[in-house]
């Protein structure tokens, strides 16, 4: 009989939301300049139910990009680099 391999509970605490929009041109360059500087990043998109897309100005869509915990803060001096008007578009979050 095989065991069950047993992952490690911090493994989901390792990852945090950097940053959300509901703009793919603001996302496809963030992503850009996260690879150009090295960053692992994962990207999902999260589908916005009818009652509450007022709040996201009626996109049907929002893109949350989420970086390992440790390399928060050279992810958001790499998001400094971005142009204001791409860099207003997203909603970073702040630890």
């Amino acid at each position: 009989m095989k065991r069950k391999l047993k992952f490690d509970r911090s493994v989901e605490k390792k990852s945090i939301v950097l940053c959300e929009s509901t703009n793919n041109r603001a996302v496809k360059l963030t992503s850009q300049v996260l690879i150009d500087h090295s960053i692992s990043f994962s990207k999902a998109y999260r589908h916005v139910p009818i009652f509450r897309r007022e709040k996201y100005r009626g996109a049907s869509e929002v893109c949350i990009i989420s970086i390992n915990r440790n390399e928060y803060h050279r992810a958001r001096a790499a998001i400094r680099e971005l142009p204001d008007n791409y860099l207003s578009r997203l909603v970073v979050n702040a630890i």
